[in-house]
């Protein structure tokens, strides 16, 4: 018997697809929300993005930590800020 754990999933559970949507737009609009993500990308990656301005482009970085995680973070914010 195997058990996978997939780290980077956060799921939404609510009573209703209604609910979790609205939890997702309350959470997503929390200013904490920014912070929480960079902590989150920052353990994974162990790069602290805490270190970069949040209106400015990220710049080029590299880890030993989990460079996959890395590579789709950055892709999916490509010539975005890190607020963005």
């Amino acid at each position: 018997s195997h058990c996978k754990v997939f780290y980077l999933i956060s799921p939404i559970v609510a009573d209703t697809h209604d609910e979790a949507v609205a939890k997702r737009d309350r959470w997503f609009n929390d200013p904490q929300y920014v912070e929480y993500m960079l902590a989150e990308i920052s353990a994974i990656t162990e790069i602290d993005f805490k270190q970069f301005d949040l209106d400015e482009p990220v710049p080029e970085v590299w880890t030993n930590g989990e460079r996959g995680s890395l590579e789709a973070f950055l892709s999916g914010g490509k010539d975005k800020t890190l607020r963005e």
